[in-house]
Protein backbone atom coordinates (compact mmCIF):
# COMPACT_ATOMS: atom_id res chain seq x y z
CA UNK A 1 0.00 0.00 0.00
CA UNK A 2 2.84 2.40 0.86
CA UNK A 3 4.51 1.67 -2.49
CA UNK A 4 1.29 2.44 -4.34
CA UNK A 5 0.88 5.72 -2.44
CA UNK A 6 4.51 6.61 -3.08
CA UNK A 7 4.22 5.80 -6.78
CA UNK A 8 1.01 7.83 -7.03
CA UNK A 9 2.57 10.82 -5.26
CA UNK A 10 5.71 10.65 -7.49
CA UNK A 11 3.52 10.60 -10.59
CA UNK A 12 1.65 13.68 -9.31
CA UNK A 13 4.93 15.51 -8.62
CA UNK A 14 6.23 14.56 -12.05
CA UNK A 15 3.10 15.98 -13.64
CA UNK A 16 3.40 19.20 -11.66
CA UNK A 17 7.09 19.61 -12.54
CA UNK A 18 6.39 18.96 -16.22
CA UNK A 19 3.59 21.52 -16.19
CA UNK A 20 5.75 24.16 -14.49
CA UNK A 21 8.70 23.55 -16.84
CA UNK A 22 6.46 23.77 -19.91
CA UNK A 23 4.82 26.99 -18.78
CA UNK A 24 8.05 28.59 -17.56
CA UNK A 25 11.08 26.93 -19.20
CA UNK A 26 14.44 27.59 -17.57
CA UNK A 27 16.69 30.07 -19.33
CA UNK A 28 20.31 29.38 -20.15
CA UNK A 29 22.50 32.36 -20.89
CA UNK A 30 25.57 30.97 -22.66
CA UNK A 31 27.36 34.29 -22.56
CA UNK A 32 26.91 34.60 -18.79
CA UNK A 33 28.06 31.03 -18.20
CA UNK A 34 31.10 31.53 -20.45
CA UNK A 35 32.02 34.78 -18.68
CA UNK A 36 31.81 33.07 -15.29
CA UNK A 37 33.91 30.19 -16.55
CA UNK A 38 36.49 32.48 -18.14
CA UNK A 39 36.94 34.34 -14.83
CA UNK A 40 37.67 31.17 -12.86
CA UNK A 41 41.22 30.35 -11.86
CA UNK A 42 40.70 26.67 -12.62
CA UNK A 43 39.67 27.44 -16.20
CA UNK A 44 42.68 29.71 -16.72
CA UNK A 45 45.04 27.03 -15.38
CA UNK A 46 43.45 24.38 -17.57
CA UNK A 47 43.62 26.56 -20.67
CA UNK A 48 47.27 27.38 -19.97
CA UNK A 49 48.15 23.70 -19.52
CA UNK A 50 46.29 22.84 -22.72
CA UNK A 51 48.25 25.46 -24.69
CA UNK A 52 51.52 24.05 -23.28
CA UNK A 53 50.53 20.50 -24.27
CA UNK A 54 49.57 21.65 -27.77
CA UNK A 55 52.87 23.51 -28.15
CA UNK A 56 54.92 20.51 -27.04
CA UNK A 57 52.83 18.08 -29.09
CA UNK A 58 53.17 20.11 -32.28
CA UNK A 59 56.92 20.38 -31.91
CA UNK A 60 57.33 16.70 -31.02
CA UNK A 61 55.22 15.62 -34.01
CA UNK A 62 57.35 17.82 -36.28
CA UNK A 63 60.60 16.37 -34.96
CA UNK A 64 59.22 12.83 -35.21
CA UNK A 65 58.25 13.49 -38.84
CA UNK A 66 61.75 14.77 -39.62
CA UNK A 67 63.34 11.77 -37.91
CA UNK A 68 61.17 9.32 -39.84
CA UNK A 69 62.01 11.01 -43.14
CA UNK A 70 65.72 10.86 -42.30
CA UNK A 71 65.46 7.22 -41.26
CA UNK A 72 63.91 6.36 -44.64
CA UNK A 73 66.25 8.49 -46.73
CA UNK A 74 69.43 7.82 -44.73
CA UNK A 75 69.07 4.30 -43.35
CA UNK A 76 71.55 3.30 -40.68
CA UNK A 77 74.27 0.92 -41.79
CA UNK A 78 73.81 -2.45 -40.12
CA UNK A 79 76.70 -3.73 -38.10
CA UNK A 80 78.48 -0.39 -37.74
CA UNK A 81 79.64 0.90 -34.40
CA UNK A 82 79.84 4.49 -35.56
CA UNK A 83 78.30 7.08 -33.29
CA UNK A 84 75.00 8.40 -34.59
CA UNK A 85 75.49 11.84 -36.19
CA UNK A 86 73.72 14.80 -34.64
CA UNK A 87 70.17 15.42 -35.82
CA UNK A 88 71.09 18.67 -37.57
CA UNK A 89 74.06 16.98 -39.29
CA UNK A 90 71.73 14.29 -40.64
CA UNK A 91 69.38 16.98 -41.96
CA UNK A 92 72.32 18.68 -43.72
CA UNK A 93 73.53 15.37 -45.16
CA UNK A 94 70.08 14.49 -46.46
CA UNK A 95 68.68 17.80 -47.64
CA UNK A 96 71.62 20.22 -47.77
CA UNK A 97 72.52 23.28 -45.76
CA UNK A 98 69.89 25.51 -47.39
CA UNK A 99 67.02 23.27 -46.29
CA UNK A 100 68.60 22.67 -42.87
CA UNK A 101 68.74 26.44 -42.35
CA UNK A 102 65.01 26.68 -43.16
CA UNK A 103 63.71 23.71 -41.17
CA UNK A 104 65.90 24.21 -38.11
CA UNK A 105 65.83 28.00 -37.92
CA UNK A 106 65.33 30.49 -35.09
CA UNK A 107 61.55 30.00 -34.63
CA UNK A 108 62.12 26.25 -34.30
CA UNK A 109 65.07 26.72 -31.94
CA UNK A 110 63.00 29.09 -29.81
CA UNK A 111 60.07 26.64 -29.72
CA UNK A 112 62.48 23.90 -28.62
CA UNK A 113 63.82 26.17 -25.87
CA UNK A 114 60.26 26.82 -24.67
CA UNK A 115 59.51 23.10 -24.68
CA UNK A 116 62.66 22.41 -22.67
CA UNK A 117 61.67 25.00 -20.06
CA UNK A 118 58.12 23.66 -19.85
CA UNK A 119 59.19 20.03 -19.52
CA UNK A 120 62.34 20.30 -17.42
CA UNK A 121 62.21 23.55 -15.45
CA UNK A 122 58.60 23.68 -14.34
CA UNK A 123 58.01 26.41 -16.89
CA UNK A 124 60.59 28.75 -15.33
CA UNK A 125 63.31 30.38 -17.44
CA UNK A 126 66.89 29.49 -16.59
CA UNK A 127 70.23 30.78 -17.87
CA UNK A 128 70.36 28.24 -20.73
CA UNK A 129 66.87 29.20 -21.92
CA UNK A 130 67.76 32.89 -21.75
CA UNK A 131 70.83 32.21 -23.91
CA UNK A 132 68.65 30.36 -26.42
CA UNK A 133 66.53 33.44 -27.05
CA UNK A 134 63.68 33.36 -24.54
CA UNK A 135 63.03 37.02 -23.75
CA UNK A 136 62.04 36.64 -20.12
CA UNK A 137 64.01 37.12 -16.96
CA UNK A 138 65.53 34.16 -15.18
CA UNK A 139 62.90 32.62 -12.92
CA UNK A 140 59.92 34.01 -14.86
CA UNK A 141 57.25 31.57 -15.99
CA UNK A 142 56.83 30.86 -19.69
CA UNK A 143 53.27 31.35 -20.92
CA UNK A 144 52.26 30.12 -24.38
CA UNK A 145 49.66 32.49 -25.86
CA UNK A 146 47.19 31.15 -28.43
CA UNK A 147 48.73 33.42 -31.08
CA UNK A 148 52.08 31.68 -30.54
CA UNK A 149 50.40 28.31 -31.16
CA UNK A 150 48.88 29.57 -34.39
CA UNK A 151 52.23 30.89 -35.53
CA UNK A 152 54.05 27.68 -34.55
CA UNK A 153 51.46 25.57 -36.36
CA UNK A 154 51.82 27.59 -39.57
CA UNK A 155 55.62 27.63 -39.30
CA UNK A 156 55.77 23.86 -38.83
CA UNK A 157 53.29 23.26 -41.65
CA UNK A 158 55.52 25.27 -44.01
CA UNK A 159 58.59 23.29 -42.90
CA UNK A 160 56.79 19.95 -43.33
CA UNK A 161 55.75 20.97 -46.85
CA UNK A 162 59.38 21.69 -47.70
CA UNK A 163 60.66 18.42 -46.20
CA UNK A 164 57.89 16.45 -47.92
CA UNK A 165 58.71 17.99 -51.29
CA UNK A 166 62.45 17.33 -50.90
CA UNK A 167 61.87 13.81 -49.56
CA UNK A 168 59.72 12.88 -52.53
CA UNK A 169 62.41 14.17 -54.88
CA UNK A 170 64.92 11.82 -53.23
CA UNK A 171 62.75 8.71 -53.44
Amino acid sequence: MQMQNLSKRLAELDGQMTSVLQSNPPTFDRKEVWEQLARSTEFALGASALREMCHNGLLSAYENYLKRCLDILLPKKKGTTEKEPKFVDRIIECFGQDVADKIHDDPIKLARAHRHVLLHNGGRVDEKAKNEGIRLEIGEKVVIPIEALRHLSKTLRDRVDLVSERSLQKL
